[in-house]
């Protein structure tokens, strides 16, 4: 989902504009004008990449590390239109190199383990979204905890993952994922208040369009339902199941293990 939109673009075009034409008088000037041109660039080159404008994103990520080549952002914003180009291994490039140059910058480290979550590569995930985690001020934290929460979740690190994903409720309860996961995990630990709370706030979501079910989340329902002794809900979500995820191992376990009736 895009963060910025086609008047942002605008805005930021003419603010980049007025940094290319500032007159400076001595080297003092020139450094802070060449400072704001940079970072002029690469808020408009997210601000492009965002929108889908890669040829143009990529221009000015280009033009900001003719001005600095250890920018961290033009790094990163390199990276990510590599990525959307399939070049992995000059997205890993970027990514690296804008690290070095700002290993406490929170966008290069939360995007470069996002992209080593799409690699498999989970376990190294887990240093960048740490190091993230502990910036409270950035405004996608939420995410990089349940990213976190995700990565724990991978390597079998479930404790870990739990307070991930509980810490990520807290900060924004309007993502799907960490409701999932914290029902998921508190039930398989026997907190089944906790687990049906959350589940609760999944299935709000989801009515709301904010999220939707899959054969875990209903199979999880139904171990929910079935603890409460809430035979409704039950059945309802043993419909559910039936009817869109015969063909999945969570219906083949419910068929395993509680023998339901269906009709």
């Amino acid at each position: 989902m895009n963060r910025y939109g086609l008047p942002l673009v605008a805005v930021l075009l003419s603010s980049i504009l007025a940094a290319c034409v500032t007159t400076t008088t001595g080297p003092f000037t020139d450094k802070i004008s060449k400072e704001k041109a940079v970072v002029s660039y690469v808020k408009l080159g997210y601000a492009y990449l965002e929108n889908g404008h890669i040829v143009k994103a990529k221009k000015r990520a280009e033009r900001a590390l003719e001005l600095d080549p250890e920018n961290p952002g033009a790094h990163t914003v390199m990276a990510l239109i590599w990525l959307q180009e399939g070049e992995l291994e000059l997205t890993r490039e970027h990514f690296e190199e804008a690290i070095d140059n700002g290993p406490n910058e929170a966008k290069p480290n939360h995007y470069y383990a996002e992209f080593l979550m799409s690699q498999n590569k989970h376990e190294q995930a887990i240093e960048y979204l740490k190091r993230v985690s502990l910036m409270l001020e950035y405004p996608d934290r939420p995410k990089v905890l349940q990213d976190l929460g995700e990565c724990y979740y991978k390597t079998d690190q479930k404790e870990l993952a739990l307070a991930s994903f509980k810490k990520s409720q807290k900060l924004d309860s309007s993502q799907a994922v960490p409701h999932y996961y914290s029902a998921e995990l508190s039930f398989d630990k026997g907190e089944y208040g906790y687990a049906q709370r959350s589940f609760d706030a999944l299935r709000k979501l989801i009515a709301m369009g904010r999220g939707t079910h899959t054969a875990d989340s209903v199979y999880l329902g139904i171990r929910l339902a079935r603890h409460f002794n809430d035979k409704k809900t039950e059945k309802a979500y043993v419909k559910l199941l039936y009817r869109n995820y015969r063909d999945t191992p969570q219906f083949q376990a419910f068929m395993n293990t509680y023998q339901p009736f269906l009709r």
